[in-house]
């Protein structure tokens, strides 16, 4: 038997120079209680804990839909937030001259606090940034949405907040500035430029090929170019939800994918901001629901898609983009027919570098633990967490506020560190798959997984002086769905587990119970 002894992945949030890039350390959506009209529940991952704690949050009241950000200070706390409709502080109050920062006929009627109270936008339709060489300015960029003649992008718009005023809470002190007409929809994201002293925000003109790329420095915000490249954005789908766009990790590669359209890949050039080496991947034949979202791994290495029923990963190593494809996971054919099926929508990379999967309308959120590894080696977890109610849309969106300077070699996860105790070559026993466990140290429940399904799994947990603390068995695992096993009545300590399919397979595993 040959074991394999290994602490897995173990937080440790440094403090030292990262402080200042906590911005998406509070990930805060949700929407009306079910059957209300005026009681909203608020849901938040906070990054600060480790793992990251979700949590109801009561103080917040506000309804989230497509249209949204939320930001945090210097110390991953709160600072401010919006759905579209107005801003709040870190205290819950709209903030000084923080109303109404989308008016218009829409806002007329979704944003009245009485009834729907969100403002309906697209995904990507906010984006906050702070702005370089300022300690207190944030730039808010917002697109307004029209429906006459037809459903689609206003103009484009920032508002600046003032951190330094009200006694520290902040004001809006412009609001509503139009800096491009005649815009795409949403597609709102952000990279740093070469050196870090400005950020690079794309822009898609509707119905053309056109980019203008605006920048933001400590001057000020202004347009640097404008190039046509890629293909017409989609008119069809104007009002729609259904663009994501993302830069890589390092701000070299730039992604647009259109769910049922495709996905557009491009070269950055962050010293000036010119797009190149257009690349286009054909969509899926099942891929065309009319919402969903991509993200990069924290090594650039992988697109990941998220189309609704599937999780696919693009792998840009590959000599083409089609032969890079791999689906790597469907939801079961068993949670189709539900009413609100836990579907693959959104995802977003964490402070804590997994990648974040949020469904349309569910109370579910899966994760994906490792996403730089290959293929099923990027341990899927489906329904990783049950949120406290359910969400309706209106999930976190960030740009990579750690992105490094360019040639700076180290990785935006260098604030995520692993220690290693001891290992031996191979990490599992006999089974052919790897078995994931986490957390790892834990406290009250340890979560083991695997990427393919196996037969009956039983289970034996030792402590060092090899006596049995607990055991169980359970029925056929399924793949990508983590067989949770509790461990708060265990002492402190160093503890092993061993696990046993039916057809002999096994794995072993060694974790701490803080």
């Amino acid at each position: 038997m040959i074991w394999r002894i290994v602490i897995l992945m173990i937080t440790l949030w440094s403090s030292s120079n990262l402080n200042a890039q906590k911005h998406d350390f509070q990930w805060l959506f949700g929407a009306r209680s079910a059957g209300t009209v005026n009681e909203v529940e608020n849901i938040n991952f906070d990054f600060n804990d480790r793992p990251a704690s979700l949590d109801i949050v009561d103080s917040t009241d506000l309804v989230f839909f497509y249209t949204g950000t939320r930001i945090s200070d210097s110390t991953g706390n709160l600072l401010f937030y919006s759905n579209g409709c107005e801003i709040k502080n870190r205290f819950g109050v709209q903030m000084e001259n923080g109303n109404s920062i989308n008016p218009g006929t829409v806002a007329d009627f979704y944003c009245d606090p009485n009834d729907v109270h969100t403002y309906p936008g697209s995904a990507q339709s906010m984006l906050s940034l702070p702005q370089p060489g300022h300690d207190s300015l944030w730039y808010v960029f917002h697109n307004t949405i029209e429906i006459e003649p037809f459903i689609h992008i206003g103009d484009a718009k920032y508002s600046i907040i003032d951190m330094h005023l009200d006694s520290g809470a902040g004001a809006v002190s412009q609001k509503g500035i139009v800096y491009d007409t005649f815009t795409a929809n949403g597609q709102l994201t952000a990279a740093r430029s070469a050196d870090m002293s400005a950020w690079l925000i794309p822009v898609a003109k509707r119905s053309n090929e056109s980019i203008s790329v605006y920048r933001l420095d400590s001057t000020g915000f202004e347009l640097q170019h404008q190039q046509s490249i890629g293909i017409n954005s989609w008119p069809q789908n104007e009002g729609g939800s259904s663009y994501y766009t993302r830069f890589s990790p390092d701000g070299t590669l730039y992604a647009r994918y259109g769910l049922g359209l495709g996905l557009e890949l491009f070269d950055f050039d962050r010293e000036t901001g010119i797009f190149s080496n257009y690349r286009f991947l054909e969509p899926p034949l099942d891929d065309t629901i009319g919402f969903g979202g991509i993200e990069f791994s924290p090594n650039g290495r992988f697109i990941y898609i998220a189309n609704i029923w599937h999780v696919e990963q693009l792998d840009l190593w590959a000599p083409t983009l089609e032969e890079g494809l791999e689906r790597i996971f469907s939801v079961p054919d068993e949670d189709l027919d539900t009413l609100f099926p836990p579907v693959l929508a959104y995802p977003q990379l964490g402070p804590d570098c997994r990648l974040y999967i949020f469904c349309g309308s569910c109370s579910s959120v899966h994760l994906i633990h490792r996403p730089n590894e290959l293929g099923q080696d990027c341990m899927l977890e489906y329904k990783a967490f049950e949120t406290p109610t359910s969400y309706f849309r209106g999930t976190p969106v960030f740009p990579k506020y750690r992105m490094k300077a360019l040639g700076d070699t180290s990785s935006i996860c260098d604030h995520v560190t692993a220690s290693v105790i001891s290992s031996t070559s191979d990490p599992t026993i006999s089974g052919g798959q790897e078995m994931f466990l986490y957390p790892n140290p834990a406290q009250d429940e340890i979560r083991l997984l695997w990427p393919e399904e196996t037969g009956d799994i039983h289970w034996r947990l030792y402590d060092l002086q090899g006596s049995v603390a607990v055991q169980g068995n359970v029925s056929q695992q399924l793949a990508h769905e983590a067989l949770r096993i509790d461990v708060q009545s265990l002492v402190p300590g160093i503890y092993i587990i061993h696990a046993q399919d039916e057809n002999g397979f096994s794995w072993v595993k060694r974790f701490v119970k803080d």
